[in-house]
């Protein structure tokens, strides 16, 4: 992901040759790119417009351009599968699962059929969860032996995947060391 967001490239995305051909893009671009990927594969899937940068919500009744910050893939309900939303700027996203930033959002699809504005699906806590279990084996000579089992999903895994590959593997380590202390 990079964001070119001056002049003309504020608006308009690069086309999806142009995107392949540079390896990067904006929100746009890399929408863009899969929309005609997508559409390739005889899928039909659309640009979604929503505004990302602030806890306010576009307004209803006047949702100029100008209100939207943000684009992703909206991929409309097609045969016993249901609608699915696609945020490609997310890389630790499960495919089909919007990072919290675009969850609950209206969202302006960029469709023929489009009358309204769309909101984006909000996930539950049973959606985002971190599982921990605690095995001991006590022993009456011997130290005794621990194992933790940690399982993460939605947007909990999400924020562990990205903070695991943003950190320095030395952190990562100490902060290894210091949960196996307590």
């Amino acid at each position: 992901y990079t964001g070119v967001e001056f002049g003309l490239s504020k608006i308009q995305p690069r086309s999806p040759a142009q995107t392949l051909q540079r390896r990067y893009g904006d929100c746009k671009d890399q929408a863009g790119l899969l929309i005609a990927m997508l559409r390739e594969l005889d899928i039909e899937a659309y640009a979604a417009l929503l505004n990302v940068s602030n806890r306010m919500d576009v307004v209803v009744n006047t949702p100029g351009l100008n209100a939207f910050d943000h684009v992703i893939v909206y991929v409309p309900a097609q045969d016993e599968l249901s609608e699915i939303w696609i945020d490609m700027t997310s890389p630790y996203s499960v495919f089909g699962n919007l990072p919290r930033s675009s969850q609950n959002r209206l969202a302006l699809v960029a469709s023929p059929k489009t009358d309204s504005l769309k909101r984006t699906p909000n996930s539950t806590s049973q959606d985002n969860r971190r599982v921990q279990t605690y095995h001991y084996q006590l022993s009456a000579d011997a130290p005794t032996h621990v194992v933790v089992n940690s399982t993460s999903i939605g947007t909990i895994a999400d924020d562990y995947k990205a903070t695991y590959a943003s950190a320095p593997k030395a952190d990562l380590l100490e902060n290894a060391e210091q949960n196996f202390k307590e």
